[in-house]
């Protein structure tokens, strides 16, 4: 049955310490060039391109926000990590007030990475809140190390959001039909809905 009870001391520290590890092992790439569809998406609907006139320094063209929010010409824009990598180079950039190219990979891999490591105690979670604690450490472990999911996690795509999503949507719905309170109905369709726009 799911529930809201804290874990148990064991579980917290064999999930932190697969969380930290994930963290760690994934934050180095974080700064490492973009790939082709990373490029891609900061070109199109992130940020922009630089563009230059005859006998005039290059000057960045930025995308609207319509872009990022509906631009699907070619199904590259996972619109969910577009806003919030939108979101966290706006603010590097309004913080660190950069004199060249107007990103940071690590900005815009920000959202991603941080989803992608906390799916990895959601899922832990998920199968303790169902009465398998046990397995839920091993998980955590096993999706930690993965790696394909080690692959996704720092980039600039929807997919370390859905790796956070998809959990959370099914504990909120086990909860949802367990519980019966309108809060978790509402929370359900929340990460449903989040669920399908990251991807």
């Amino acid at each position: 049955v799911p529930t809201l009870d804290r874990p148990a001391l064991g579980f917290r520290i064999v999930v932190g310490a697969a969380l930290i590890a994930c963290a760690a092992m994934n934050a180095p790439r974080l700064g490492q060039s973009l790939w082709d569809d990373e490029e891609y998406s900061v070109r199109r609907v992130i940020l922009g391109s630089y563009q230059q006139k005859e006998g005039h320094p290059p000057k960045l063209k930025e995308v609207r926000w319509s872009d990022t929010l509906w631009y699907y010409a070619k199904p590259n824009n996972h619109f969910l990590n577009s806003i919030l990598s939108r979101l966290s180079n706006s603010t590097w950039r309004m913080l660190t007030r950069p004199k060249g190219l107007q990103f940071s990979e690590t900005a815009l891999r920000l959202p991603a990475y941080l989803a992608g490591v906390l799916s990895v105690g959601v899922w832990a979670l998920l199968l303790a809140r169902t009465g398998f604690p046990h397995a839920g450490m091993i998980l955590a472990w096993l999706i930690a190390l993965h790696p394909w999911y080690m692959r996704f996690i720092p980039q600039t795509r929807g997919y370390a959001l859905v790796f956070l999503f998809l959990p959370l949507a099914c504990w909120l719905g086990l909860a949802a039909v367990r519980d019966g309170r309108w809060r978790f109905w509402i929370a359900s369709g929340a990460a449903q809905f989040a669920l399908f726009y990251s991807w």
